[in-house]
């Protein structure tokens, strides 16, 4: 299927006067190749006393995982920022960042700001750096953010008081839940933040508090004596319960929960390796620990020879403890490598059973586990192995390109590399539907509305006989069948902009020839793109605003050209330094 591209004329977007702008967006003006700016709001032409001459970092969410980045709740992490990276908050409440602000009299100061839906950037929370020097950054660079998206919890540095800190983002206001407590060590994936209580794991212990005005952090109790906690920390999905590592060492760890109150319970009874929750960037199989949805079972990974899936209740009489779900009873003898353990609902979950390879789990196929009193049932959902009873076998799925999708019943979409490369949708109630034949590689997935925007490779002969192509699937959260537009001129698309509330798709589709459009897609669509007219050099980053305008930048010259493309056509908004570069909200 070929591809007939309408264009818009942006070869000659300087001649456009500067035109007024509706929408609001924030930019990093520098000069190129300097590492630090100063954050402009557009629109108002404000530059935040905060954040003037600032160093982006980089920053991530504890709990990250490729199967959930495109649930509504999830916080994705994006690495579009240069030398740095951006949090993208749920339910398109805006993006998160981190920062370094050297000080005139010495040392520096740290903090985080928000770039929200509006675009308006401001700082949410900052601390002197630590050392003799004063230059030590002040904060872990993992953070951990509410469901709705409008609250965070980071923590200080021991150096810096080791405290949590629970930050309002509507109302810019932070609250230290430690300040009774001597300085911690906090885990580095060892934050939640919960509806009614926070919790924070450090080298000392476990600390929780209530999130009403005025409460401070105290210590869990633990039944048992300690020596080690693990790096991590999962909490159910109704909020009710976390679960935790601890133990004689690493090797001799084992599961605890607790709640909003009362003491924390022992879930598992035999110590394993457990080294953690299995999140990226360290893990890109993970999760491998998991609570159920109201936190009665947990299910983890355990490490050695081959990773082992096990499953335990978490309250008294429940259930049994330490149930060995990928066993020979029910998978062949050597097909015992697990990952991408999440749970669906109170006493089911989903695991890739296969074999351990560098991106994850391959040769395997997702199954479902109904874990109950008397034990639990495996059930094979993605059945690239076509074995549906057990002992289960080999099957043809890869971890690697392994997501649940949005939608009300929990859905699966699969990248089957055996016969050419099928993109499979699949669910928890055994239905499996193939959405694409020959895909060579699944690159990335986004929200568009409500839909999946899945970019996609095929080989040569499919859209085009003597070269491969790119394809986006646009995928219906709800179900039904795909939508494919075949980019026969593209590479890739990259720097891509999107949003949950508008069918719109955006980036830059990058040529084989090196050269580079601007792109816009209203989804579905099977037959074209909107493209630039003529190849240019585009910056780093594309923002799209809640009207649905994308935002963008193209180098001229010496200089950095910020302009905005929506049905109204293109306009150029400001004129920057050549290393300046917009800074996205949603």
């Amino acid at each position: 299927m070929k591809t007939h591209a309408k264009t818009h004329a942006l070869i000659a977007l300087l001649a456009f006067p500067l035109a007024t702008l509706s929408a609001q967006v924030s930019i990093f003006e520098r000069e190129f190749g300097q590492p630090v700016g100063d954050v402009l709001v557009l629109r108002d032409r404000q530059r935040p006393r905060s954040l003037q001459g600032i160093q982006l970092l980089s920053l991530d969410v504890v709990g990250r995982a490729r199967l959930t980045e495109l649930l509504p709740s999830s916080t994705r992490r994006n690495s579009d920022i240069p030398g740095a990276a951006r949090l993208v908050l749920p339910r398109e409440r805006g993006s998160v960042y981190r920062y370094k602000r050297a000080e005139p009299q010495g040392g520096a100061t740290f903090g985080f700001f928000i770039v929200d839906a509006s675009g308006d950037a401001r700082a949410v929370i900052e601390l002197p750096g630590t050392g003799s020097a004063g230059t030590g950054d002040s904060f872990h660079s993992r953070i951990a953010v509410g469901a709705r998206g409008t609250t965070l919890l980071v923590a200080s540095s021991e150096a810096a008081g080791g405290d949590l800190w629970e930050i309002d983002l509507v109302a810019s206001t932070a609250v230290n839940r430690t300040p009774a407590l001597a300085p911690q060590d906090f885990e580095r994936g060892g934050l939640a933040l919960l509806t009614n209580f926070g919790v924070g794991v450090s080298e000392q212990g476990v600390f929780r508090f209530e999130r009403v005005p005025g409460a401070g952090a105290s210590s869990v109790q633990i039944p048992r004596a300690i020596a080690t906690f693990g790096p991590d920390v999962v909490m159910s999905a109704d909020h009710s319960t976390v679960a935790f590592l601890a133990g004689d060492s690493i090797n001799r760890m084992l599961v605890f929960t607790c709640q909003r109150s009362g003491d924390a319970l022992q879930a598992s009874q035999t110590p394993m390796r457990i080294p953690g929750a299995g999140f990226l960037p360290d893990e890109p199989a993970g999760p491998h620990l998991a609570l159920s949805t109201d936190g009665s079972w947990v299910a983890w990974r355990r490490e050695g020879a081959s990773s082992e899936c096990y499953v335990s209740a978490t309250r008294s009489g429940a259930g049994p403890s330490d149930l060995h779900v990928s066993g020979p009873a029910h998978f062949d003898d050597t097909l015992n490598d697990t990952g991408v353990i999440a749970f669906f609902d109170p006493d089911s979950f989903v695991v890739a059973v296969g074999l351990a390879e560098s991106g994850g789990i391959g040769q395997g196929d997702l199954f479902r586990i109904d874990a109950r009193a008397g034990g639990f049932t495996a059930a094979n959902l993605s059945r690239t192995s076509a074995i549906l009873q057990p002992p289960f076998d080999y099957g043809t799925l890869e971890s690697e390109g392994l997501y649940r999708l949005p939608g009300t019943r929990p859905s699966y979409l699969g990248h089957d590399y055996e016969l050419g490369g099928r993109l499979i949708r699949f669910d928890t109630a055994g239905t499996t539907e193939v959405l694409l034949e020959q895909v060579e590689s699944l690159s990335s997935l986004d929200v568009a509305g409500d839909h999946i925007v899945a970019e996609v490779r095929r080989p040569r002969g499919v859209d085009d006989p003597l070269d491969d192509s790119l394809n986006l699937v646009q995928i219906p959260d709800s179900g039904g069948a795909a939508t494919v537009l075949a980019l026969t001129i593209g590479r890739r698309f990259s720097r891509e902009s999107s949003l949950a509330s508008h069918n719109l798709f955006g980036g830059v589709l990058e040529l084989e020839s090196g050269g580079e459009w601007l792109g816009r897609v209203s989804v579905p669509n099977p037959s074209g793109s909107s493209l630039s007219s003529v190849p240019r050099n585009y910056g780093p980053t594309t923002s799209m605003t809640p009207d649905g305008t994308l935002f963008a930048s193209v180098l001229s010259g010496s200089r950095q050209v910020i302009l905005s493309w929506s049905d109204l056509g293109v306009r150029t908004r400001r004129i920057s330094p050549s290393g300046s570069f917009l800074l996205p909200g949603p």
